[in-house]
């Protein structure tokens, strides 16, 4: 996402405040051309936003996506790091009505969004802070929530892992076959076994064949060898698993890597056998 898709109100206050009338034409004129910048989740009509210090704002986010937080982050000290919110994957009932709220939570764990850098970002967005006994009372719902989510988190990652060890011990086993068997290794798994072939005898009839295996297995090696350059090389992918890993807990589960941490004390025969993408 850029920055030149349609304002929104915050911004079109923002314009009358600086500009007067003439704010107004330029909203208009601007939104005539540019895009909706509907990317990402649809946000609800208010947001809960809280920092790492759990200060708490409603930000008034009806008709925005969670991409336009991305490219609107608050102000930090630090312009290098910039610490945009981003749903936490939970959301909470109104006090007073039926109404639901997202929580909203600094993307980046390390990045530090002040109490007065969050106060004038909940006034950009026609927001105001949460105290009180309204704060006690969201406070111990989004504790609940979050409790379940772990759990459900918890719960995830173990399902995973024997995902994984199960997925190990057939890769083990064919392994084992192809070694003692190739002819009926070639018989119970000829795409596989042709695939391995195809992949070692013409690597480049592999990627025009299979390009995106292919990619994958090269991001990979990328990922394993040079992570700063595959952020650089793959700044979206790379930008997806951290959300991911975020969303789980700060824990990759991405199943591609089950088997990389023994891939050095493994022959090349070995790791080419565990680094199979099928």
């Amino acid at each position: 996402m850029t920055d030149s898709y349609q304002m929104g109100e915050a911004d079109l206050v923002a314009l009358r405040k600086e500009l007067g009338p003439l704010g107004d034409g330029i909203y208009y004129l601007w939104n005539a051309f540019a895009p909706s910048g509907q990317s990402g989740d649809e946000l609800t009509g208010w947001c809960l936003a809280i920092n790492q210090n759990n200060d708490m704002f409603f930000l008034k986010t009806g008709g925005y996506y969670s991409g336009y937080l991305e490219d609107h982050p608050p102000k930090n000290p630090d312009p290098s790091r910039k610490n945009h919110f981003w749903p936490s994957g939970i959301d909470v009932k109104s006090r007073d009505s039926d109404a639901r709220f997202m929580v909203l939570r600094p993307f980046w764990w390390d990045a530090y969004c002040s109490y007065d850098n969050l106060r004038e970002y909940a006034e950009w967005w026609n927001g105001y802070e949460v105290t009180g006994e309204e704060k006690d009372y969201y406070t111990a719902l989004i504790k609940a929530a979050e409790e379940e989510q772990a759990k459900r988190r918890k719960a995830k990652q173990e399902q995973e892992r024997k995902a994984r060890e199960k997925e190990r011990e057939e890769k083990k086993a064919r392994k084992e076959l192809r070694k003692k068997d190739p002819a009926s290794y070639r018989r119970l798994f000829p795409q596989e076994a042709l695939k391995r072939e195809l992949r070692k005898n013409s690597p480049e009839s592999y990627r025009e064949m299979y390009p995106e295996e292919a990619a994958k297995r090269e991001q990979r090696k990328l990922r394993k060898e040079s992570p700063e350059e595959y952020r650089v090389t793959y700044p979206n992918e790379w930008l997806e698993r951290e959300k991911r890993k975020i969303q789980n807990g700060g824990v990759s589960s991405d199943d591609d890597d089950s088997d990389d941490s023994d891939d050095d004390k493994r022959g090349d025969d070995d790791r080419d056998d565990y680094d199979q993408p099928f």
